[in-house]
């Protein structure tokens, strides 16, 4: 009778260890699956961090709506958000914004920006977008707002057209800026905002809805082609590389329209224009480079400066 009793006690120790080794393996494979769950997690946090994109966030926070990164995630959200309606600057962008990030730190700078807007945008629908009268007025008036944007380009586009029309008549020109390429196809101009990077760095943007960066690039095989780009920011750097090398000006058409933003030395001379009313100039085959509008200073290469517009 007690070896049966001593026999049950070593079984019932022996399933005990069997349980707890059991348990263990249990427990730790639990923790490798966390693991393995908390390093996917921090991998794709790392990976959206790195793009830095609205799109990288939120299909972050689709595939972890919950954990350790969901709150930075949500904040990644609303600053991105919050800046892309700051640039479009419009009572719709900051509308949109609000919708998607009801509660957020900007409700303040927002409602104050939209009470701003409200006037603008009222006046705005009543202006007369062909008189060139009616849009500089208004400008005078508003100087900021998504806008005025619109009417910059308005203003651009009509004293453009009178100068393609009429010819530049008595409008300050550079004629040894030149180029030797026929007008471009309609639809095709080549127009864009050229400001200074870096020394020796140009930056081109394109800020109106009809803008187009010439982009050179390399085809293996059939040397080097222009590619036109829309919504773009470029270096100049980014359009030329390799032995293959492009000049800036072979691959301008006449009709092209450049914008000086700030300080930019452009084939010799030195472009200052204003940031909020940049220079511009058309560049015709056979008048060189011709004042359309803007503010600011031109020094030439013989060092004698021009002060745009000219008064009088």
């Amino acid at each position: 009778m007690a070896g049966v009793v001593i026999e049950e006690k070593k079984r019932k120790e022996k399933m005990k260890r069997y349980g707890n080794w059991i348990r263990g393996i249990l427990i730790a494979a639990i923790g490798a699956v966390f693991c393995v769950g908390c390093a996917t997690m921090q991998g794709s946090w790392q990976k959206a961090g790195s793009e830095d994109t609205l799109d990288a966030y939120e299909q972050f926070l689709k595939n972890y709506p919950e954990g350790e990164f969901t709150a930075r995630a949500r904040n990644k959200i609303t600053e991105i958000s919050y800046k892309q309606a700051k640039e479009e600057d419009t009572i719709a962008a900051y509308e949109d914004f609000l919708k998607k990030c009801p509660d957020n730190q900007f409700l303040n700078e927002v409602g104050k920006r939209i009470k701003y807007l409200r006037p603008v945008e009222s006046e705005f629908m009543q202006v007369n977008k062909n008189s060139i009268v009616e849009l500089e007025s208004f400008l005078k008036k508003y100087k900021t707002g998504g806008v005025t944007l619109q009417v910059k380009e308005a203003v651009e586009n009509i004293k453009i057209e009178e100068i393609q029309k009429s010819g530049p008549g008595k409008l300050f020109k550079i004629p040894e800026i030149v180029t030797i390429n026929d007008p471009a196809e309609e639809g095709k101009r080549t127009s864009f905002t050229l400001s200074t990077l870096e020394s020796g760095v140009w930056l081109l943007k394109t800020d109106y809805s009809k803008d187009l960066i010439p982009q050179i690039v390399q085809i293996q095989g059939f040397g080097t082609a222009v590619l036109l780009c829309r919504g773009a920011t470029i270096t100049l750097r980014d359009m030329a590389t390799g032995s293959d090398k492009v000049a800036f000006l072979d691959v301008l058409y006449s009709g092209s329209v450049i914008r000086f933003k700030g300080e930019v030395l452009f084939k010799g001379i030195t472009f200052k224009g204003e940031e909020d009313e940049p220079l511009v100039f058309i560049l015709l085959k056979d008048a060189g480079l011709v004042y359309v509008t803007g503010r600011g200073q031109v020094i030439l290469r013989d060092g004698r400066e021009v002060k745009l517009p000219v008064s009088g």
